[in-house]
């Protein structure tokens, strides 16, 4: 066991930062980056939102992966599935959609996979901010567009 002092901690491969008064501060810059490097050169781009037109579509006529590409797939899922839960909550709905793809992945599941990747590699700088106010209201901020409040019971 090990015992820890500071404002800024590691645990897990994630870094728990307290610098800043009445914030928190969640990064896994090291992991995403080990995550994106590790990728096939078809993955490589930015997308600057998730929100795509084709994301959440289910094609049952799509023709099935190879079986060496079909191994990977699972494989990133479960990377992106640990990251989601510790500091990415933004990916978390695309994660989810793609966990549900469990037997014999397809090309469009693989383009989705594509696509998630390519958010994370434009937004791989981007900490998952908690902060509390006067208020008592937390903010949980995982984007700059998106701020959830939860409200003090």
């Amino acid at each position: 066991m090990t015992k820890n002092h500071g404002k800024v901690q590691q645990y897990l491969g994630k870094t728990i930062d307290f610098l800043t008064p009445g914030k928190v501060i969640f990064s896994m810059f090291n992991y995403v980056q080990n995550l994106l490097d590790a990728l096939p050169v078809d993955m490589s781009g930015e997308a600057a939102t998730l929100a795509s037109l084709f994301l959440l579509d289910m094609n049952n006529d799509a023709k099935k992966l190879d079986e060496k590409v079909a191994i990977m797939f699972p494989h990133n899922k479960a990377k992106l599935l640990f990251l989601c839960k510790r500091a990415r909550p933004d990916v978390q709905t695309a994660v989810a959609f793609l966990c549900t793809q469990v037997k014999m992945p397809d090309v469009d599941d693989y383009k989705k996979l594509c696509w998630v990747m390519r958010f994370l590699h434009a937004t791989k700088l981007m900490p998952l901010t908690l902060e509390a106010d006067l208020t008592y209201v937390i903010k949980w901020c995982v984007s700059e567009s998106v701020t959830v409040q939860i409200l003090k019971a």
